[in-house]
């Protein structure tokens, strides 16, 4: 399965490690990712990113939630408590996994 990814290369670099080897993720250049979004049918994408694309064409679901390395004592500390979830969303970098909507 093929996915364009746009973000942080360190991190497309993780997940495309954590999908395995029946998914190929292409990395699209921050410069010019928009000009090329239309080539593919899935997409992951960080949240700085999603703002500038018209999502209404495809389906749209949180992928995951990195954890910020400056928060790390933090979310440590409040790890397995009420105050660790709103801590992390508040603080991590998330992506996105977009699928294009089918047309009728």
């Amino acid at each position: 399965m093929l996915i364009a990814f746009v973000g942080n290369l360190d991190a497309g670099s993780k997940i495309r490690m954590s999908l395995g080897p029946e998914f190929h993720l292409i990395d699209l250049p921050k410069s010019s990712w928009k000009e090329r979004v239309n080539e593919y049918q899935r997409l992951i994408i960080e949240d700085k990113f999603l703002d500038s694309l018209s999502i209404s064409e495809f389906e749209v679901g949180q992928a995951s939630v990195n954890w910020d390395s400056k928060q790390i004592p933090e979310l440590l500390k409040s790890y397995g408590k009420p105050e660790f979830d709103p801590l992390l969303n508040a603080t991590g970098k998330k992506y996105f996994f977009l699928q294009r909507k089918k047309v009728f």
